[in-house]
């Protein structure tokens, strides 16, 4: 064969390739592509997402002390009987996803301190099952085959899922909670973030896996700095709280609630359009993807003007603590000179 046929015939063996490889390097690319316009949506509504395949046992009703002790020896059994080292993981993530959505459940169905307790533990149990299962991270990089690789994704949007019922967690526990629940879920957020970048920036993940993960831990990260913005404005309150300050209490109740009832008004406001598009989407109509994300960026818009709100509203409040107890201090200051008055002892006459 001369040069030139073989060049020939190599030219058209790539071109080959290249004609059956493109259409699912596009379909990759849409897929995630579509992900995250999905991703974007659901967090801004804080929806928990389904993981793929995973069937997660849903929560209907709060388990006795029994329940949970139940649990504890189910998922033992099943996981000292598993040896495969995918399928454990599987299953540990299936055990702390479900972890994590009862943990979901018990904050949004009691406003007992004493049952929100366990709300914390249970996702301090999710915690230690992500932690075996990163643990194996390499491993199940290593085998780049399809099973693995639904593994790590579901594992992304586990992380996704943590970090919004921590919100949950943190806008219903009673403020005296609240700085010990912080420390806890810095440090779990500071375990899912090392691990989201870490896997973001192996060598050996697909370009498919990188982008979502870059998806998912940028929406992490979008939700901590709005979490620490609003923090801050909560900040000044809490240490009157801490102080024993019962109109700062209340205050710091209004703030929460305002809050609250603005974001749901938002979230029902663009509900039914919302909706309407994703269903345009699961039917493939490709151009609804770029309607949602332009309705994604209208719904940050209108979240922003909320926050700056609430910014303004906190400082509202802040002012009004501090003008009372200046107030407070100077009745206190007047009546101490009052009652020096009254028992300074009279003159005497010469």
């Amino acid at each position: 064969m001369t040069s030139k046929n073989k060049f020939l015939a190599v030219s058209i063996v790539l071109l080959s390739l290249a004609f059956f490889i493109a259409p699912y390097v596009k379909a990759n690319n849409e897929d995630a592509n579509t992900d995250q316009v999905l991703t974007e949506s659901a967090s801004l509504d804080n929806e928990l997402e389904p993981l793929e395949g995973v069937e997660v046992e849903e929560v209907k009703s709060m388990p006795s002390s029994f329940g949970f002790w139940w649990r504890n020896i189910k998922e033992w059994t099943s996981l000292a009987l598993t040896i495969d080292p995918v399928k454990k993981s599987e299953k540990q993530l299936k055990f702390a996803e479900e972890r994590a959505r009862l943990a979901n459940y018990i904050i949004q169905n009691s406003a007992d301190p004493k049952i929100q307790e366990k709300a914390q533990q249970m996702m301090e149990k999710a915690n230690e099952y992500m932690k075996k299962i990163e643990d194996r991270k390499d491993d199940l990089i290593s085998r780049a085959d399809e099973k693995s690789q639904k593994l790590l994704r579901n594992l992304a949007k586990h992380h996704l899922n943590k970090e919004r019922i921590l919100e949950k967690i943190e806008d219903k526990l009673p403020p005296e909670k609240i700085e010990e629940f912080q420390e806890l879920r810095r440090e779990i957020e500071e375990k899912s973030e090392n691990f989201l970048d870490n896997l973001k920036n192996n060598p050996n993940i697909t370009q498919e896996l990188k982008d979502r993960v870059i998806n998912v831990l940028s929406q992490v990260q979008d939700t901590q700095k709005i979490r620490e913005e609003f923090r801050d404005q909560q900040k000044d309150i809490l240490k009157e709280i801490k102080a024993g300050n019962q109109e700062a209490k209340k205050q710091f109740k209004e703030l929460r609630e305002a809050r609250k009832e603005d974001m749901e008004e938002l979230k029902e406001q663009f509900k039914k359009q919302k909706e309407d598009i994703i269903n345009k989407i699961q039917d493939g109509d490709e151009r609804a993807v770029e309607k949602l994300r332009q309705l994604n960026q209208e719904r940050q818009k209108e979240a922003a003007k909320i926050r700056e709100e609430m910014k303004q509203k906190a400082k509202e409040m802040k002012d009004e603590i501090q003008q009372k107890r200046k107030e407070a201090l100077k009745q206190m200051q007047e009546r101490k000179e009052q009652l020096k008055e009254q028992i300074k002892p009279a003159p005497t006459g010469n």
